[in-house]
């Protein structure tokens, strides 16, 4: 397994398209808990650039965009 970091997230995401985005169960438990835009959230992902990206721990990070309102 390949420990990414925080430059290799960023590649990712330019190569991100927004059709190969997954939604999984617990991203659905929040969006009915938080009122997410989810096509907000993709578009972030696709089109926009986050601004902040932290490494949390081993291949996972948090990535921070604008709020939408």
């Amino acid at each position: 397994m390949i420990n990414f970091n925080i430059e290799d997230v960023q590649n990712i995401l330019r190569k991100c398209n927004v059709n190969d985005l997954v939604v999984h169960p617990h991203i659905l438990d929040n969006w009915f808990e938080r009122d997410y835009n989810l096509n907000y959230v993709a578009n972030c992902l696709v089109n926009e650039v986050p601004l902040s990206i932290s490494k949390t721990c081993e291949n996972r990070f948090k990535l921070i965009y604008p709020h939408e309102k």
